[in-house]
Formats: C-alpha cells, structure tokens, sequence
C-alpha cells in the first residue's frame, strides 16, 4: 500500500488501486496523542489506587498474625519444627507463619491433625532433599514454609517419615 495525495488529504492506496482508507492529518494525530496521554494518565492514577489497596491488605495480614486466634498453635509447631529438624535458630517469618496457618484451616475432607504435622516433619528430618552449593556446602531443603507449602507437599513429606515395621 501506497500513500497518495488528494485534495490535502492523505489516502492509503492497495497494490491494484483501490482506497483503502485515509491517513489522519497532523491535527488528528497530535489530537490522537493528546487523548492517550489521558488516557494513560487514567490509568496510572488508577494503577496507584490498587497498589494502595495492595499495601492497605498486605499490612492487614501482617497485623491479622498477631491477634490470629490459633497463633499459639502456629508457634508450638514451629518449636516442634525446629527441634525435629535441626533448625534452633529459625524465627518464624510472615512465610513460615502464613505456610503453616494455611494448613491448620484445611477443612475439607477433614482438617490436617496435630500428628500429621509431626509426621511430616519426621519426614522432612528423615528424608530431605539436599543439594550442592557451588561453595561446596550442603543445602537441605526442610525449611518450615517448603514442607507446609502447599497440601501435596506436605503429605509427600509425611510419606517420606520412616515406618515402623513390627518383626
């Protein structure tokens, strides 16, 4: 497609001839951009609005830990955690609090019980999935918030406990 000229207009042209349509003037293009910058402009203010929100939620959470009504719950399992796993000086951050706190309000089919979460943290002390650093130093993967990640994580550390086999 070509451009031509008729009559102070600037039309656009197919291969064989036909008009295809009109390209805007100088004033229509500079108005065109005038109209986006707005509209652009809409929309950030809108973008600062939902990141407030955001902000505003994520410190509703933050402050929901402290009054959370089974934060006792959390902080015994996270003990029980540390000793099993070896980790006494882990503190319990938002990641660890809120990995755990998921899992105590599983409902359906049945909530986790208290056992589960020891079995699943004897499976994490017995069977850790460990790496390599480039350093040369040994990585096992049983932090708190991997082993309550999410539910199938949490029964495939339970799978991993050893079993006691009657003889």
């Amino acid at each position: 497609m070509t451009p031509v000229a008729q009559e102070d207009e600037l039309w656009q042209v197919s291969a064989d001839g036909e008009l295809v349509g009109r390209m805007p003037s100088l004033t229509e293009a500079l108005e065109r951009i005038v109209t986006l910058q707005g509209q652009l402009a809409d929309i950030e203010r809108e973008r600062r609005g939902e990141r407030a929100r955001v902000r505003n939620l994520m410190a509703q959470i933050h402050n929901d830990r402290g009054t959370y009504e089974r934060r006792a719950e959390v902080e015994e399992i996270t003990r029980e955690w540390r000793g099993v796993c070896g980790h006494p000086k882990a503190r319990l951050t938002d990641d660890r609090f809120d990995a755990v706190r998921a899992l105590l309000e599983v409902t359906k089919p049945e909530p986790y019980s208290r056992e589960s979460f020891s079995l699943a943290f004897a499976g994490a002390a017995h069977d850790p999935y460990v790496t390599t650093r480039k350093n040369g130093s040994r990585q096992k993967h049983d932090d708190l918030a991997l082993v309550c990640r999410d539910g199938k994580t949490f029964e495939e550390f339970q799978k991993r406990a050893p079993r006691h086999v009657d003889d």
